[in-house]
């Protein structure tokens, strides 16, 4: 099938000299639009964004979204969960705290909340890193998705972690565990 997409993004990011603690903040907007090559709507996204970089390289993120999706088909969700075909409008804002690379134990805590098909998601979530040694480092994540719709509810987890490990400069391995 052939698709369409067009996008935009516009951003904003002063470095201000009167707070000491802060290196830059963030105004993005983004836009996406997606059609099918007869071309019909099928996804629309429209997302603003506000970022505060701290000096330490930490990040406080806020970020809103609205969503439109076309459904050609039922779409089976999660078990005796299905979506019907239509059209959905949903939104969404999203918190999250980001902790600096330069830490040996560093990652992202996010907490969602918006509605999301026919009715309702909230998630939170945590992508990190830990540095073991200069050559080995692990990346656990937890993402727990609590969805209430007019279909039926669900709890969706994720845990996974990817292990990397770094031969030279040019060369690693890596493994990703998922459950």
């Amino acid at each position: 099938m052939i698709f369409k997409k067009n996008s935009a993004n516009v951003r904003f990011s002063p470095r201000p000299k009167s707070i000491k603690s802060v290196r830059k903040f963030f105004w993005e907007g983004r836009y996406e639009y997606t059609t099918t090559g007869t071309g019909q709507l099928e996804t629309r996204e429209a997302q603003a964004a506000f970022r505060t970089e701290f000096h330490s390289s930490d990040r406080i993120n806020v970020e809103y979204t609205r969503t439109y999706e076309l459904l050609e088909r039922p779409f089976a969700i999660a078990t005796d969960v299905t979506i019907p075909t239509g059209s959905y409008s949903f939104e969404d804002l999203q918190t999250s705290y980001q902790m600096g690379q330069q830490r040996r134990v560093s990652g992202t805590v996010a907490f969602l909340r918006g509605t999301f098909y026919s009715g309702h998601q909230t998630t939170a979530s945590y992508r990190g890193r830990i540095e073991v040694t200069p050559r080995l480092a692990l990346e656990p994540a937890l993402s727990v998705n609590w969805i209430n719709l007019r279909e039926g509810e669900f709890t969706a987890r994720l845990v996974s972690t990817r292990v990397t490990s770094t031969l030279t400069p040019r060369m690693f391995v890596g493994a990703l565990i998922q459950l």
